[in-house]
């Protein structure tokens, strides 16, 4: 997700909104990785923890209805090879 979220920025295929939910998913995952709580909210097994796999399918979710749409509009541009 952490080169997902750029790449397809970049290459046109990603709203930006569809980003911010990325990035939030990303920030979720990085925020239980190095968390030392081991009691409450963001422990391992907190409420934190148990959320962060849905943020990740929310932006699956959110990024799959745009990507048909970006697919055709870069179906007209044709690849060329030099030869």
């Amino acid at each position: 997700m952490g080169t997902a979220v750029p790449g397809l920025r970049q290459a046109g295929l990603s709203p930006p909104w569809v980003s911010a939910l990325g990035w939030l998913s990303a920030a979720a995952h990085v925020l239980v990785l190095f968390t030392l709580a081991q009691r409450g909210a963001f422990a391992a097994d907190g409420i934190i923890a148990g959320l962060v796999p849905l943020t990740t399918v929310i932006w699956i979710l959110a990024l799959t209805p745009t990507l048909p749409r970006s697919r055709r509009a870069a179906a007209p541009a044709t690849f060329q090879t030099g030869g």
